[in-house]
């Protein structure tokens, strides 16, 4: 699992053009929690709203997807956790640069349409330090898609 977690902050790194090194160190549990609800079933797919609030005292960062933070969806197949693909358009507004920083007690969210059936999780990439040196993959409670 190390090494598929070592894999996904690589292909994060490249996909985001971060700068520095990424760890896969585990991140404490108790400083963020992430959240996947569904808002609605619709003829188009799930609606599914990922709902990130930060319980730790200090500000944590993340990669950056336009406003928000870089959003991953995996996929559990044959035992394995696949794909990593953020399919989803980045358009940055002038000003939207570097990590996206979500304070102590704060919580931000981001929606997601899908429709093919399966059993998923979300996953971002953030850190304590703003210019994500100490970056690990964070991810959400798993759910289906009927």
């Amino acid at each position: 699992m190390k090494e598929f977690r070592a894999s996904f902050v690589v292909l994060c790194l490249s996909l985001c053009a971060c700068a520095g090194e990424m760890s896969v160190t585990v991140p404490p549990a108790d400083d963020l929690r992430i959240a996947v609800t569904l808002a609605g079933r619709r003829p188009q797919g799930d609606s599914l709203v990922m709902t990130v609030t930060n319980v730790s005292t200090h500000p944590v960062f993340f990669t950056r997807c336009g406003p928000g933070p870089t959003t991953f969806v995996e996929q559990f197949v044959n035992g394995t956790w696949t794909g990593a693909v953020h399919n989803f358009l980045c358009v940055q507004a002038p000003g939207e640069n570097g990590p996206v920083e979500l304070a102590a007690g704060q919580s931000l969210s981001v929606s997601r349409v899908l429709s093919e059936a399966g059993h998923y999780r979300f996953a971002v990439v953030g850190g304590d330090e703003a210019d994500l040196s100490d970056g690990h993959v964070l991810t959400s409670n798993e759910f289906d898609v009927p």
